[in-house]
Formats: structure tokens, sequence, C-alpha cells
């Protein structure tokens, strides 16, 4: 009922920008989102054509964007507003919100863009013009310091800055460099946690084996493969426990990764078939684990 009477009007003065905004909040709010976008948009139009100074409209539907979850089209919207006030105050703001939604949009140029124009204004502050120095680092594929680059890996939503900060730092000597790494292993990026698994297989010890046993589950081969490195690079006799559940999986890749650490922790071989075929894999996992079963020690870390 309040929408229809919104409507109505508006329609008595459609060139009435305010009621406009208001119209499409009520819109909005019983349920009709599809129209209150169309008539923003509309607004959004007439506001260009009047030049500096009308931006209500335009601000409304950025709101509304991201109350859609439609962040690309606000960071769209927010630049534009940026660019087009004379406010210094104004355009800061709405200039470092655009970068903060194209970053998390995965759009980093024109994130970088953004902060960009920042800085030629001489506006922004310390943290901002920090952020826009490891942009632009990164837009080089040159990382200036260790620093700028733990940050982006805790730090950025775009996935690949994450990665491509952690091959910055996989190739450093730096202090707490295990701990940064296994970090990264809560990352939502299965590329980035292949990565950082693959280094701790390089600085780990026997500690990591144990700690990276979680990751035998992980949903992506390559994190399970890179897993099954490091506790074979490091683990105990015991882990074959562990391990043993792989040779179940019918991914050839997890059961190949299983197997090899198996071999390389316990010394054993129970079968000479390099390449089994889904029946062989089925036999060789009965076979490790009837090897298993009749290890006397085998939950004592050892068979001395």
């Amino acid at each position: 009922e309040i929408a229809r009477l919104h409507l109505e009007l508006l329609a008595m003065d459609p060139s009435d920008l305010k009621m406009c905004a208001t119209t499409a909040l009520a819109l909005e709010r019983v349920g009709r989102e599809l129209e209150a976008v169309s008539l923003l948009q509309g607004v959004a139009a007439r506001e260009r054509n009047a030049g500096f100074g009308v931006t209500l409209g335009r601000q409304e539907l950025a709101a509304l964007y991201l109350r859609l979850e439609r962040k690309a089209a606000a960071a769209g919207l927010f630049e534009e507003l940026g660019f087009g006030t004379q406010d210094a105050t104004q355009r800061q703001a709405w200039l470092v919100t655009a970068a903060s939604l194209w970053e998390s949009s995965g759009n980093s140029d024109r994130a970088l863009l953004c902060y960009e124009a920042l800085l030629e204004k001489g506006q922004g502050s310390s943290a901002e013009l920090q952020a826009l120095a490891r942009a632009r680092a990164f837009q080089r594929g040159e990382p200036e310091t260790i620093g700028d680059a733990v940050t982006l890996l805790r730090t950025s939503a775009n996935p690949w800055v994450r990665h491509t900060a952690l091959q910055f730092l996989v190739r450093h000597e730096f202090p707490h460099a295990l701990q940064i790494f296994m970090e990264a292993l809560d990352d939502e990026n299965a590329e980035v946690v292949q990565r950082a698994l693959e280094e701790i297989t390089k600085r780990g010890s026997v500690e990591e084996a144990y700690w990276v046993l979680p990751w035998l589950d992980h949903p992506d081969e390559r994190v399970v493969s890179a897993a099954c490195a490091c506790v074979a690079a490091h683990g105990e006799w015991d882990l074959i426990a562990e391990l043993l559940p792989l040779l179940g999986s019918d991914s050839r890749s997890v059961f190949r990764a299983g197997r090899k650490a198996i071999r390389s922790l316990s010394g054993v071989e129970v079968s000479s078939i390099f390449e089994p075929n889904v029946h062989e894999r089925t036999e060789i996992a009965k076979a490790w684990r009837v090897w298993w079963d009749s290890q006397p020690e085998r939950s004592s870390g050892g068979t001395e």
C-alpha cells in the first residue's frame, strides 16, 4: 500500500528526485527490488545529464546494489561519484569505498585506479597510501618488502593477490616464516593452501607433519597430495594410520599420493603394480590394511 502511494505521488511529478529515491526504497521493502533498481537507474541517468552536484539517486542506487550484494555495480557507481565531485572530502570517501569494493570483487586494476586518483590529489590516509604502494608493487609483480607481502597474504580479498604474496615470501628467509605459511593453510583458495603446504614440507619438521593432518581431508586433490608429501617428509611411523583411508579414495591422484607416503614411512611395498586400475587399487588398499593390522607396535611410533 505504501509503495502504491509513493508511485502515485511520483506520477504527479516524475522529476522529483527525492520522491524517486523514497519510492525505490518503498518498492525494495515489499520485495520489488528489480523495479527499485530500474527506477533508480532512470534517476541516475537524469542526474548525469544535470551535471555536478546532483548525486542522490546514484548514492541510493549504489546503496541498493550493496544490499543486493552486487558489489561490482556498487563499486562502479562510487567510482563515478568520486571522480565526478569537486568536494575533496566526499571524493576521498567515495573513491576509498570504490577501491575496497573493486578489490573484494577481484578487480585489482580498478582498485588501483581509485587509489592512484587519491594520491594524485594528495588525499588518503597513511594506511590508504600504504595500500596503494602495495597495490602498485603487486601490479608490477615486484613486492617491495616482506611486511607488505605478509599483510596482503593475510588481508587481501583477491586470491590472485594472496597467491602472488605467497610466491614472493617463499623466495625469502625471514623470522617466523613457518608460522606465516601455517596461517596460509586456512586460506579459502586451494592453490594458496597447496603452495603453503609445499613450503612447509621444505621448512618443517615432525611437529608440522602432525599439524597438517586435517588437510588430508581437504576437498581439493592438490591439497591432499601436498599434505601427503609433508607427512611423508617429516612424519613418524604411526602416521601411516592417518594415510590408510586415502587408499580408498576414488581419486587416482589421492590414492597415488597416499600410497607413496605410506611407502616412505614404512619402507615396505605390498604391490609392484605401478598404475593400478580401480579393482587393483582396492586390492592394494586391503593389502596395506592387512599389513598394518599385523604390526604388533603400530601405535607406538616404531617397530623396534
